[in-house]
């Protein structure tokens, strides 16, 4: 069997098992990677050439990046000036030289967390407009500056309360540019605790300072939910709720999570609030569908189905929601019809019916089974009905 051919995944497995041990091998002997900064990337250079394993060139410079942040944190007592070098060093062996965007946010990170907030300010400043959270952390540090004051030359005692008003005007600045996430930062360059509560508290600051501005907290919640934060998430929501009662966006979130953690009565009051605010929007209608698939009884199921009906929901989207209904009660004969109707109504979708039932074969319709069943169908009928959460 040829080997010439190796999946990026494979590659990307096998550079984190090198990184790991490059870690552990620089966590060792820092004392004399520190004296040769050079040598130590030459020999990780060298040591990639010796696997003989084609590597994309932004792999390869996220690599170097991560192990440039590596060598950062690891040395404590890092200046400026140290850190300037070091990012030159690193820059010298990337393939794509130009493009130094992962080592100046690996020089920023560094400084934020020596709390060196003026030179790091220097560092983030190209990028705060591309990406939440380097936005935040930029407005971070004059934050900093204002609260807690700084011994970097170029600070001015006196001039704290101004450092008070850029991070607001900056805050400000990235709620009008609205950037998303992940847009310049990668894997470890986003992972340390410290950079976590940077973010957090110029969001609950911006939220205080401009109250109007809606698009804080959805990228709180976005944030929030990547994090699998509950806490956070739970008093963004409530913020949200309280300032922004009509906005569907945030009703539809906290529908979601009451769902996910089982408070169906939580679930079906926002679905009524989704209606009373969007009574041509068929959201609210599957929402309601959507909970009562979960209840004892089929009371609230059969109303919300007659009114998705008379609502005109699309057909194929109704019939998987029978499916789905049949199959979730215990009822797999009743289920199976349903399926095939929807198998000969709507051909196109042959491959969902064909994975459906390849399921719900043999008799599974046990504790495993039905859970996936429902998101499957749950994530079609999203699709279908053009619901996008964050």
């Amino acid at each position: 069997m040829g080997t010439g051919y190796i999946p990026d995944a494979v590659i990307q497995s096998r550079l984190e098992k090198t990184r790991y041990e490059i870690v552990r091998y620089l966590e060792k002997h820092f004392d004399t990677i520190n004296a040769g900064v050079p040598v130590f990337f030459a020999k990780i250079i060298s040591n990639i050439e010796k696997s003989k394993i084609t590597i994309p060139d932004p792999v390869f410079d996220e690599f170097i990046d991560v192990i440039t942040l590596k060598i950062l944190e690891k040395g404590g007592d890092y200046g400026a000036e140290d850190i300037a070098n070091i990012i030159d060093h690193a820059a010298s062996v990337r393939r794509v030289r130009t493009e130094q965007k992962g080592l100046s946010l690996a020089a920023g990170i560094t400084l934020l967390k020596k709390r060196k907030f003026l030179d790091a300010a220097s560092y983030l400043m190209p990028f705060c407009g591309s990406d939440v959270k380097v936005g935040c952390w930029h407005a971070y540090c004059y934050y900093m500056l204002y609260r807690e004051g700084s011994v970097e030359p170029g600070f001015i005692p006196s001039d704290r309360w101004k450092y008070h008003g850029i991070a607001r005007r900056l805050m400000g600045e990235l709620g009008q540019r609205r950037p998303g996430f992940h847009r310049v930062l990668a894997g470890e360059l986003d992972g340390d605790p410290m950079l976590g509560e940077a973010f957090w508290l110029m969001i609950f600051s911006a939220l205080e300072w401009l109250p109007e501005e809606r698009w804080y907290l959805e990228a709180g919640i976005r944030a929030a939910k990547e994090e699998a934060n509950e806490l956070i998430l739970s008093r963004l929501l409530q913020i949200a709720l309280i300032r922004f009662p009509h906005d569907l966006d945030f009703s539809r979130e906290a529908y979601l999570r009451n769902f996910e953690e089982g408070e169906l009565d939580g679930a079906l009051s926002l679905v009524q609030e989704m209606e009373r605010n969007h009574p041509l929007r068929l959201e609210p209608i599957y929402f309601g569908l959507r909970a009562a698939l979960f209840l004892p009884s089929d009371d609230l199921f059969i109303v919300y189905r007659n009114l998705a009906s008379e609502r005109q929901m699309p057909v194929h989207v109704l019939q998987i929601i029978d499916f789905a209904y049949m199959f979730l009660c215990g009822k797999e004969a009743e289920a199976m019809i349903c399926l095939e109707e929807f198998r000969q109504n709507f051909p196109d979708y042959e491959y969902f019916s064909q994975i459906l039932e390849y399921l719900v074969s043999g008799g599974n319709c046990g504790s495993e089974v039905r859970p996936v069943i429902f998101r499957a169908v749950d994530r079609f009928c999203m699709r279908m009905l053009q619901i996008h959460p964050w």
